[in-house]
């Protein structure tokens, strides 16, 4: 009789680590990436190589596709077919503050994704200048720095070449999933938030919120966001509207607190 008292209480840590497992099924994906990491973006993907892609404009109206393709080691023919445009020649003079759509070999370099390209320092140029204004953000001085360990930032020279490591991602395996095809490295300009950048690429604020680690809709001028591109919806963000999450944060507290009512009463009883 003693033993049969005692059978339920030996069952419940069993009983309640099945509810847990069940739980967790229903917990947001988790995050992909940390916002303003300045070192670059950690490879934590499901692959160490992918395919990737930035968000560029160009500045003032020397800019042809050729210039881009060289700024980005790529080629104007796939800057062209990623971005759609029109144009049947890649020395055309682009008109200020096109958007392009920027395909990126992205790899895994000493712990940190990026896009590996050289640039050739001009007259008045910093490190700043170069991450912040020449690639818009899409990089860091400090990463530049970084890898450009034999060079004094205050001593560059007029003809310097620079490693320039852009900054890229590789999904996760919970965001394949979940479907993410690819990750954009979004340069986010002045008055420019997570609702306005969502919105041009058709997915949810919490989707890139997730993909970012940042709660806030608010984000930093000349800094990057990752935009999870779906299956289907195209690197310029034409598709389907962003389907609702299979589970919404109320359900998972209710279903959580379940399990704790459970385990307290299996004590109880």
């Amino acid at each position: 009789m003693a033993m049969s008292e005692h059978a339920p209480r030996q069952q419940v840590p069993l009983l309640i680590a099945t509810l847990l497992i069940l739980a967790l099924q229903f917990q947001p994906i988790s995050a992909q990436q940390q916002y303003n990491n300045v070192t670059g973006y950690l490879c934590t993907g499901e692959a160490q190589t992918c395919q990737a892609y930035a968000y560029y404009r160009t500045q003032g109206t020397n800019s042809t596709l050729n210039s881009t393709a060289t700024l980005f080691n790529t080629s104007a023919a796939a800057i062209a077919n990623a971005s759609t445009l029109n144009t049947t020649s890649s020395n055309a003079l682009l008109a200020d503050a096109t958007g392009l759509t920027i395909p990126l070999a992205c790899g895994c370099y000493n712990g940190t994704y990026q896009s590996p390209t050289t640039y050739k320092v001009v007259a008045g140029d910093t490190m700043a200048i170069i991450a912040n204004r020449t690639f818009e953000g899409l990089v860091s001085y400090q990463a530049i720095m970084a890898a450009n360990p034999k060079i004094v930032p205050e001593n560059m020279q007029i003809g310097d070449n620079l490693k320039i490591p852009v900054r890229c991602a590789c999904p996760t395996r919970a965001q394949q999933l979940a479907g993410t095809e690819y990750l954009l490295s979004y340069a986010v300009f002045p008055n420019e938030d997570l609702t306005t950048i969502s919105k041009k690429y058709n997915v949810s604020v919490a989707e890139v919120q997730a993909a970012n680690t940042w709660p806030n809709t608010t984000v930093d001028a000349f800094s990057t966001v990752l935009v999870p591109l779906k299956e289907g919806s195209g690197v310029n963000g034409a598709g389907p509207a962003p389907a609702p999450s299979a589970a919404p944060r109320g359900f998972q507290a209710h279903l959580l607190g379940v399990v704790a009512l459970i385990a307290v009463q299996c004590f109880v009883f």
